[in-house]
C-alpha cells in the first residue's frame, strides 16, 4: 500500500482497519509503522474524507516526545490510509484495568506524573503556531483511552484531530457515545464554542478516573450522563481513596471548574501544580517502567514472539504482496474509546517458499541491526481509534529460529547533555551521573576527556549499546545560554538565574518554579590566604576593599607589610558570579588579579603564595587557610557544613540542576535521583554540603537576643534547614518545598518530637507590618507541617529582631527572610 508492504490486518472493525506495515522508503529504512485505512466511498459518504487527510498532515507537524508521530497520509487501490509510529505499550485505559485486576492500584503520585506528561503535549499541540500565528488546536477527545503509555515509561497523546472520530461516531454504539459524552467539557457538550480549556476538563476527568478506579460522569443513560457533567455536584477523588491527599484534590477540583475562567487556563498550568505536587515523590518515568512490566510483562513477551512469527514470513524480495481488496463497508460495532478488546492481527502474505537444498535458508532481507533490537524487546502495541491493538490469540510462547546477521560494532550515542557551572561538573556531577547510571543497570561505566576543554563524557553499556553522558564545565552562564540554543538537556548553575536569563528561557516553561528549578546542594565560598597569614577573619567591607584594588598591602590588614596578590576563578564562573554579587557589587575585580579557571588550582596557587589571598568552593581549599567572614559589626564564621547548610554563613551559594517544562525523561529521571537521598550521599561524598537535615547544638544567643529567643537557644537544638521565602510574602523559595519532605523524614525517628518554628523577617521601616510578616511565615511552615500530622509546639515571629545579614542589600534582605526549626531537648 503506497511505499509500505504489509505484513498483517485488524479488522475491519466498523468503518476502520488497521495494517501492520513495514515502511520500504527510504530503501533500507525497514521501519515498523501502523496503517490506519478507510474505504474511499465511507469517508465521502461520511463527508470526511478530506477532512481525514487534512488532520493527517496537520498532525504529522506534530513532533514531540508526548505525542504520537503521524508518518503520513495517502490514498491507494481505493483507500484513505494514514500512517502513525508503531508504539510498544498500552493507552492509560488499560493501564487501569490492568491495576485493578491486580489489585494493585498505582499510587497517586503515578497518576499524577502520567497525566502531567500527557498534558506537556498537549500544551504543545494547543501552542503550535503557523506562519499567520497561533493554531488554537483542541483535542476535543480526551480520555484514557486517548493517552498511551509505552514500556520505557513515555507518556503520548494520539488521534489529534476529528476526522476519523467523527467517522467512529458514524457507527458507534449508544454505550459507546455515552462514554465518550462523559469525557467532554460542559460547553463542548452544550455546543458552545470551545477553546483549550475544554482539553484541560477532559484531563481533569482523566485523572480523577485513574486516582480512583470509577467513572466520573457516566451514569445509565445518555441523559444522566448529561446532567452529571452539567449540574451534579462533583466529589473530590479522596472521597473514594483516602491515600490522597489534600492538594491532589485542589488540582483535580480546579481541573473539573464548569467555568472555564475558574479552571486552569492552559495545560501548562496544570502540569506546574501537578509537578509542584510531584516535587520529591519519586514519581518518575522508571518507575512507569517498572509498574508497566510488573503488568504487562508475560503479555509483552508473548507479543514479541507474534511479532516474530508475522516478520518472519516476510518474502525475501523486497516488493509488496499485492494490493488488499477494498475493505467491506460494515455498519456495526464499536471502536474508539471503550471498544471491547480487539481482534488479532491476521497476516496478508502467503508462506515464503522452502529454500532448494542443500543450501541453508536465506537470512529476512535487509534486517537491520536496530530492527532487530526493536524487536527483540518488542510487543505488538498499536494506537488507534483510542484503542490498544495487541496479539492475543496464542497462548503459548512459539520459538521462531532466527538467522542472525554479524552485530555491527555498537555506535556511542549521547543521551544527555549537561552544561554550566565548573565547580559542579567538574567532579560532583559526573560522581552523580555514574552513580545514576550504575543504578540503571549499566556496565563499563568511565569518564572520559571531551573534545573541548573543560568537558568530561561518562561512557556506558547499557542495553547492548553505549551510550554517553555529555557534561561541559564552562560557567553558570553556559547553563542558561545552552538551554536557550537547545544545546543542553538540563543547565547546572552555581547560583540562582537572573530575572533576565528567565525571561529568555520562557519558552521553555518558568524556570522559577519547584517544577523547573531543583536545589542539588549547597557551597560555600571560601576566602583563603596563604597558611602562615597571621589573618583570620574579615569583613565584606575589607573583602570589597581588597578584591576591588582599594587595599593593596598586607599591612592595612594584618600588620604584616607585603603586596596583596589576589587570585580568582574565571568570568563565567559561577563561583565568580556569586563572589561578585555579594561582595564586590557594581565594582570590577582589580585588574592585576591573576585568573586560574580551575578553582583547586587556584587553591594550590593561594596555598604556595605567602601574599596571595582569593576565593574558591569551601570543599577546595586544599593547603590554604580559610577566613571567618562577617559583615561589619556581626559575629565572623568559619565555613562549615552546618554554617553552609543554615546558609547563616555570608558566602553560602546554592547550586541548581535547570530543566525545561518538556524536559526528557531521562532528564526527569537523572534530577529524581540527584535529590534523592542516594544522590545526596554521592553530594557528601564529593565535598559538598548535601540538603540532608542535621542537629546541632548552636553557639550561645548572649548579644542583643530576644529573652524568648534566649530561653529557647538554651533548651533547644536547632535543625540544620532553614525555610526561605520570596521577596514580600509567604510564598516558599525553591529549596523549601524539598525541605518539608525532609523534615518529615528526620521526624520519623522521634516518636513525639516537640518542633518550635520561629519566624524573622527582612522589611525595614514598620516594626508592626515586620512582625506579623514574620508570624505569617512561621504560620506558612505550621500549616504545612500540621497538613502532615505534626503539632508544633512553639510558633512564633520576631520581626526585624537577630538579622544574619545587612537589611541594606537585595541579598542580606533574602537571607533575613527566613523560619528556623528548632527540636526541644525534652
Amino acid at each position: 500500500m503506497g511505499r509500505y508492504q504489509l505484513l498483517a490486518r485488524r479488522g475491519p472493525d466498523a468503518v476502520l482497519s488497521l495494517y501492520l506495515a513495514v515502511a520500504l522508503e527510504p530503501p533500507g529504512s525497514k521501519e515498523l509503522v501502523v496503517l490506519h485505512c478507510v474505504p474511499s466511498e465511507v469517508a465521502a459518504e461520511a463527508g470526511a474524507g478530506a477532512a481525514l487527510v487534512e488532520d493527517g498532515k496537520l498532525a504529522g507537524r506534530l513532533e514531540h516526545p508526548n505525542m504520537v508521530r503521524t508518518l503520513g497520509v495517502g490514498e491507494e487501490s481505493g483507500q484513505i490510509y494514514v500512517a502513525t509510529e508503531y508504539l510498544e505499550g498500552q493507552t492509560l485505559e488499560a493501564v487501569g484495568q490492568a491495576a485493578r485486576k491486580a489489585r494493585s492500584p498505582l499510587e497517586p503520585a503515578l497518576c499524577a506524573r502520567l497525566v502531567s506528561d500527557a498534558l506537556t503535549g498537549l500544551h504543545y499541540a494547543h501552542e503550535l503556531k503557523d506562519g499567520s500565528g497561533p493554531l488554537a488546536l483542541v483535542h476535543r477527545n480526551i480520555n484514557p483511552g486517548t493517552v498511551f503509555v509505552t514500556y520505557d515509561g513515555e507518556v503520548k497523546v494520539t488521534d489529534f484531530g476529528g476526522a476519523k472520530e467523527r467517522l467512529l461516531q458514524s457507527t458507534e454504539s449508544e454505550e459507546s457515545a455515552k462514554r465518550r459524552l462523559g469525557h467532554m467539557a460542559p460547553e463542548q457538550v452544550s455546543g458552545r464554542q470551545v477553546d483549550r480549556r475544554a482539553d484541560v476538563f477532559a484531563m481533569g476527568i482523566v485523572l480523577w478516573e485513574l486516582l480512583t478506579g470509577r467513572a466520573l460522569m457516566d451514569r445509565e443513560t445518555a441523559p444522566l450522563t448529561l446532567q452529571r457533567v452539567l449540574q451534579d455536584a462533583l466529589e473530590p477523588p479522596s472521597t473514594f481513596a483516602k491515600e490522597i491527599d489534600r492538594e491532589l484534590d485542589t488540582i483535580v477540583l480546579r481541573a473539573l471548574e464548569r467555568d472555564p475562567a475558574r479552571r486552569f487556563q492552559s495545560a501548562e498550568g496544570m502540569r506546574m501544580e501537578l509537578e509542584t505536587y510531584l516535587f520529591g515523590r519519586g514519581a518518575t518515568a522508571t518507575r512507569v517502567t517498572e509498574r508497566m512490566q510488573a503488568l504487562f510483562g508475560e503479555a509483552r513477551e508473548r507479543e514479541r514472539v507474534e511479532v516474530l512469527r508475522l516478520l518472519s514470513r516476510l518474502r525475501p524480495s523486497i516488493a509488496p504482496p499485492p494490493a488488499p481488496p477494498p475493505l467491506p463497508v460494515r455498519r456495526a460495532g464499536g471502536g474508539g474509546a471503550g471498544a471491547p478488546p480487539p481482534e488479532s492481527w491476521r497476516s496478508v502474505l502467503s508462506d515464503p517458499p522452502p529454500p532448494p537444498a542443500p543450501r541453508p535458508p536465506p537470512p529476512r532481507p535487509g534486517m537491520s541491526a536496530a530492527m532487530k533490537a526493536l524487536l527483540g524487546v518488542g510487543a505488538l502495541v498499536v494506537v488507534g481509534a483510542g484503542a490498544v491493538l495487541v496479539a492475543t490469540f496464542l497462548k503459548q510462547p512459539v520459538v521462531v529460529p532466527v538467522v542472525e546477521e554479524a552485530a555491527a560494532p555498537p555506535i556511542a550515542r549521547t543521551v544527555l547533555r549537561l552544561h554550566g557551572s565548573n565547580v559542579m561538573g567538574a567532579d560532583l556531577v559526573p560522581a552523580l551521573v555514574e552513580a545514576f547510571l550504575k543504578g540503571r543497570g549499566a556496565t563499563g561505566i568511565a569518564r572520559h576527556p571531551g573534545p573541548r576543554p573543560l568537558e568530561t563524557d561518562v561512557k556506558a553499556t547499557l542495553g547492548g549499546s553505549e551510550q554517553v553522558v555529555e557534561i561541559e564545565a564552562q560557567g553558570t552562564s553556559t547553563a542558561f545560554d545552552d538551554l536557550a540554543a537547545g544545546k543542553c538537556d538540563i543547565g547546572m548553575a552555581s547560583r540562582l538565574i537572573t530575572s533576565a536569563e528567565a525571561a529568555t528561557l520562557a519558552p521553555l516553561g518558568d524556570m522559577t518554579l519547584p517544577a523547573n528549578e531543583h536545589l542539588l546542594g549547597l557551597d560555600g565560598i571560601a576566602v583563603i590566604v596563604h597558611p602562615n597569614n597571621p589573618l583570620r577573619s574579615i569583613d565584606t567591607a575589607r573583602l570589597h576593599d581588597v578584591f576591588s584594588g582599594q587595599l593593596k598591602d598586607w599591612a592595612d590588614l594584618s600588620g604584616r607589610p607585603g603586596p596583596i596578590e589576589v587570585y580568582a576563578p574565571g568570568t563565567r564562573s559561577g563561583t565568580y558570579d556569586i563572589f561578585s554579587h555579594l561582595v564586590l557589587g557594581e565594582d570590577p575585580l582589580v585588574a592585576t588579579a591573576k585568573r586560574v579557571p580551575e578553582l583547586a588550582a587556584l587553591a594550590k596557587a593561594v596555598a604556595g603564595g605567602p601574599n596571595a589571598i582569593g576565593f574558591t568552593s569551601f570543599h577546595d581549599v586544599q593547603g590554604a587557610e580559610a577566613l571567618a567572614v562577617s559583615e561589619p559589626g556581626s559575629t565572623p564564621l568559619y565555613p562549615s557544613p552546618f554554617t553552609v547548610a543554615t546558609e547563616d554563613y555570608l558566602l553560602t551559594r546554592r547550586m541548581y540542576l535547570y530543566v525545561p517544562a518538556a524536559a526528557t525523561p531521562l532528564a526527569t529521571d537523572f534530577v529524581t535521583f540527584a535529590v534523592s537521598p542516594e544522590g545526596q550521599r554521592v553530594v557528601k561524598s564529593a565535598g559538598f554540603v548535601d540538603l540532608t537535615v542535621r542537629i546541632s547544638d548552636p553557639s550561645p544567643c548572649v548579644d542583643k537576643c530576644p529573652p524568648r529567643y534566649l530561653a529557647i537557644s538554651r533548651r533547644a537544638r536547632r535543625l540544620s534547614l532553614t525555610f526561605r521565602f520570596r521577596s514580600g510574602g509567604s510564598d516558599f523559595d525553591s529549596r523549601s518545598y524539598g525541605d518539608i519532605d525532609r523534615l518529615l523524614e528526620l521526624l520519623k525517628a522521634y516518636p513525639n518530637p516537640h518542633v518550635i518554628v520561629l519566624g524573622f523577617s527582612d522589611i525595614v521601616g514598620d516594626p508592626t507590618q515586620s512582625l506579623a510578616l514574620s508570624k505569617e511565615r512561621a504560620g506558612k511552615v505550621n500549616d504545612e507541617l500540621v497538613a502532615r500530622g505534626i503539632h508544633p509546639t512553639i510558633v512564633d515571629g520576631f520581626g526585624l529582631e537577630l538579622p544574619r545579614a545587612s537589611n541594606a542589600t537585595a541579598a542580606g534582605r533574602e537571607r533575613n527572610r527566613r523560619v528556623e526549626v528548632w527540636l526541644d531537648k525534652d
